[in-house]
């Protein structure tokens, strides 16, 4: 795939490779909104239609000298491409829009993990008292009990608070003072692959972040994390601390995650459960819906 930014300033995609020879179109130029060839200077507009030939430009340019163009538009910063047609809009974040709020980009990563495990550690509320050093209840792995775990037409919303005994670095980025804090936190998954945390701070700062899940390979996911935080005016913390507790977090996601099976079953009964399983089972389901309406079928979990 080659990325590049319209005149407009938008960004298009379309595959990395000329209709002609095949070269690469990413190594390339752009002219006037439109992607040139570096081999013979053939260029493609967004739609993937070739504009000019520059060997013959009097001459009509055939229909076949096209590109597979995708589906792209800028949002939060990134370009989203779709390669297929679109089933659906992507989320809305209305923190992105809201100049009481300031936004930090953490670095992207590839984890060699399912991104369907990946999300389902997300709303795992069971999971902190082991695998996080900066968050969780360090006294007890029992977790307190979700308030709602509540089906949407694409995907939940899952509101559980838990127990934080906080660290130096949380206290520092969070602005607050206390030992230990009812962390208030609100999940809300939006298929196939985004999620939007919210922590409600006793002190009244608001910390959003989306986190997203992108398959690469049959091995790989590439983590995006984005934070909002509604303290624009008068930061209580540096982006740098703030990038380096959600790193710090993440790493022990990653660590623990890259040690499970690379195929997750979506049939619940091929694992063993138990309550706080309930959001990843949700999943489950609804991933298996969204095969079916699309007549396609799961890869063996075995393969």
């Amino acid at each position: 795939m080659v990325l590049w930014l319209g005149k407009d300033g938008s960004p298009a995609a379309t595959v990395d490779m000329c209709s002609h020879r095949f070269a690469r179109l990413s190594s390339g130029r752009v002219v006037n909104g439109h992607i040139e060839c570096p081999y013979h200077g053939w260029t493609y507009d967004r739609d993937g239609i070739c504009t000019a030939i520059p060997q013959f430009p009097e001459k009509s340019i055939p229909a076949g000298c096209r590109v597979q163009s995708f589906a792209c538009q800028e949002r939060y910063g990134y370009a989203w491409v779709c390669l297929h047609d679109p089933i659906a809009e992507i989320p809305y974040v209305a923190e992105a829009d809201d100049t009481q709020y300031r936004v930090i980009h953490l670095p992207n990563q590839v984890w060699k993990c399912s991104p369907i495990a990946a999300l389902e550690n997300l709303f795992d509320n069971a999971h902190h008292h082991y695998v996080h050093t900066l968050l969780g209840d360090r006294g007890s792995p029992e977790p307190l009990k979700p308030e709602v775990i509540q089906e949407t037409d694409d995907g939940i919303y899952f509101k559980s608070d838990m127990r934080n005994h906080t660290t130096s670095l949380q206290r520092n980025v969070w602005g607050i003072e206390d030992d230990e804090i009812i962390l208030d936190r609100e999940f809300i998954w939006h298929m196939p692959f985004f999620a939007r945390i919210t922590l409600r701070l006793p002190n009244g700062l608001r910390n959003v972040t989306l986190i997203l899940f992108s398959p690469i390979s049959k091995s790989e996911t590439l983590w995006t994390n984005i934070v909002f935080r509604n303290d624009s005016a008068n930061p209580s913390a540096t982006a740098e601390d703030i990038i380096k507790l959600g790193l710090a977090i993440g790493a022990e996601d990653q660590a623990i995650l890259e040690t499970l099976h690379l195929n997750v079953p979506l049939e619940p009964k091929m694992q063993q459960h138990m309550a706080t399983d309930k959001p990843g089972i949700i999943m489950r389901r609804k991933f298996s819906d969204l095969l079916r309406l699309h007549e396609e079928v799961e890869n063996s979990p075995n393969a």
